[in-house]
């Protein structure tokens, strides 16, 4: 079976009592998808760049400690 994708998700005929509201808006593109970008765009920013630097630093400790066989320096030595 193979996924799928749907960006729709239509609602009809549902009651929300009024204390599990999270946000109430009659401009939902306004309001919450563009003033929420900042906090969903920083958020996956850190994400993304802590994953690049955990890359890097095993990189960087790979190449400066190991040594192939019959050599005396590490594989990132000058």
């Amino acid at each position: 079976m193979r996924a799928t994708r749907s960006n729709t998700v239509e609602y009809k005929n549902v009651f929300v009592p009024d204390d599990m509201v999270l946000h109430k808006t009659d401009t939902f593109l306004d309001s919450f998808i563009i003033q929420g970008a900042n906090w969903s765009f920083g958020s996956f920013a850190a994400v993304y760049y802590d994953v690049g630097m955990g890359a890097l630093n095993w990189a960087k400790k790979l190449l400066t400690t190991r040594k192939p066989k019959r050599y005396a320096q590490p594989m990132g030595s000058r």
